[in-house]
Order: structure tokens, then sequence, then C-alpha cells
């Protein structure tokens, strides 16, 4: 089966097999730009003090569980053919590893650009973001924001010149570098916010919360709009990170934090084994139920991830690397 969401010049395709609602596609997706702005953020605050390592703590953090799950999705197409969209093919498999955009055939629908790992074509962006902002590093670490910013806003004049037959100039020409943008502006932003502020007044921390459960919903419902979407990302971050300043966060939200990129990349395949046997084509009580069974196992899968590999994996490469 597959539906579709408006995007902000036309309409994108979204397909994911075996019959999944459009309302949790939309979930996913208008998350993506929240991701990005956190990340242009973190990008920033990780780097205070100058930071040699950028790139590889930045890679050993994406790429292991993203290459165990290329690995088995191909290994799998190899032995059952049809179990995912496309074909077992080599040189497209070599391509996904990489992070090289390419034009693959999806099932049900137009051609895509996509790696095999489905939700992997974020990380396009979020490998070429870190490669921009190292560079932008290295010409200078006091303005890497602001020239970082510029690379990516630069990006944005491409905006729609290319189309799916010329994948990697199409990926460039995405506008998702304005949820980056963002979140860099987001960085500096926050540090006025904080350095200045007085005592906050809960009023003003409800307050402050109140904007943010406003963007979200706005963010999870209303058409898809790169540019909407990032200022409401934006709102959203900037809100929620001056209430809670200072504040402990429970325990059960650093766990959602650290194993939210691990919970990403596994949740699409969850959707696929759930949809097999819960009806979830319409909105309806089994429906609830199974995008509730989709999202805990999800995160009970993505948290032993997160332990396993970015944790203790990620921890090994770093000391067999010296950095």
């Amino acid at each position: 089966m597959h539906f579709y969401f408006t995007h902000y010049r036309g309409v994108r395709r979204c397909t994911i097999s075996y019959g999944v609602s459009k309302w949790i596609c939309k979930i996913t997706t208008g998350g993506v730009s929240l991701f990005f702005t956190i990340s242009g953020f973190l990008a920033m605050y990780t780097t205070q003090k100058e930071q040699k390592h950028f790139l590889v703590k930045r890679l050993i953090r994406i790429v292991p569980l993203y290459w165990i799950m290329t690995i088995a999705t191909f290994v799998a197409m190899l032995i059952m053919p049809g179990i995912a969209l496309g074909e077992a093919n080599f040189e497209e498999f070599l391509k996904s590893l990489f992070f090289i955009p390419y034009q693959r055939t999806a099932m049900k629908s137009a051609d895509v650009v996509r790696p095999m790992v489905g939700p992997g074509w974020t990380l396009y962006y979020d490998i070429y973001f870190a490669i921009i902002f190292a560079v932008s590093m290295r010409i200078s670490h006091k303005y890497r924001g602001v020239i970082s910013g510029l690379m990516c806003a630069g990006l944005l004049i491409l905006d729609g010149k290319f189309d799916q037959n010329t994948p990697f100039l199409y990926i460039l020409a995405e506008p998702w570098w304005i949820s980056f943008i963002c979140g860099i502006i987001s960085f500096y932003v926050l540090k006025y916010l904080i350095m200045n502020a007085s005592r906050k007044s809960r009023l003003l921390q409800f307050g402050l919360l109140s904007i943010a459960a406003i963007c979200l919903i706005l963010l999870y419902t209303t058409r898809l709009n790169l540019y909407k979407d990032a200022l409401l990302s934006f709102i959203t971050f900037i809100c929620l990170v001056f209430a809670i300043d200072k504040n402990k966060l429970p325990k059960w939200v650093s766990i959602l934090g650290d194993s939210s990129y691990s919970f990403y990349l596994i949740h699409y395949y969850i959707i696929l084994i759930i949809g097999r046997v819960v009806d979830m084509t319409q909105i309806s009580l089994t429906a609830v139920i199974g995008a509730c069974m989709v999202i805990s196992i999800s995160e009970i899968c993505a948290y032993i991830s997160y332990q396993l590999i970015e944790k203790k994996f990620g921890n090994k490469i770093k000391t067999l690397i010296k950095i």
C-alpha cells in the first residue's frame, strides 16, 4: 500500500508495505525536521571547546548500526527476494553503505532516492552536514556556526532545481538544510537567553511548555512544508530547552534521548512486521493497539541497540583509535 503527504512544492510519496496508516507516517516524517534542528544545535554545543575529532565521532555514532542493518537487509533480500523494496543489487548495496544517493524502485510507487534501509535517507543529510560543519571548524572554530550556516543557506538556492534523475544533486537541492540552520541559530539564542535570564517563574515555564506543545501538534498534524516545519521545530526546541534549563530530567527522558537514533532506524522494520498481523490501514482501536506495539517493541530494541552497538561498540572503536 502507498499513500501521499503534501510537500511544500508538490506531492512526495511515502511508501510502506503491508498497510500502515497515513497518520503513523506523518508522525515519523514530521519529526525529521526537529531531529535535524537538534543535530545543528548539538554540533555547536558539543564543539564549544575545539574538537578535532568531531566528524570521526559522528561517524562512529551513525555508521555501525546503519551498516549492520544495511548488511542484514541485503542478505535478507538475497535469501528471500521480495521481502524488501527493490532488488538485491550489489552496486546499490555499496552505495547504501557509503551514503551515495541513487535511484531505486519502490513497491507500488515511482522511483525514489534512498538507500536499502528505508529511514536511512535522512542520514544523507546528517552525514553531509557533519562534513560541512567539520570543514567550517577547520576554517574557523570561532565562526563555525556562521560559516556552516552560510554553506547550508547556499544549498537552499538549489531548491527544486534538480529531479531524481540526478540523485546526488536532488538530495542537495532538498531544503532540509533550513532545519540545520535553525539548529545553529537556536544555539546562539539559547546561549544568550540562559546567560542573561533571571530565575524563571513557574508561570513562564508553563507558558513555554504550552507553546512547545502547540508547535509540536502543528508540526505533526499539518501538511509537510520544510520551511514551516523548521520554524515550528525551532520554536519547540527553544521553548523546551529554556523551560527545563538547570532542571534535572527524569531518567526515562534521558533513555529515550540516548536511544532515539536506534529507534529511528529500527521502527520502520517493526512497522513492517506488526503490519503483517495488525490492520493499521484505518484509524481504529486495532490500529491504536498496533501503533502502541510498534512504539513499545521499537523502544525496547532501540535501547538494547544503544547499549550494545552505539555505546559499548562505539567506545571500543574510540579506544582503539585513541580519541
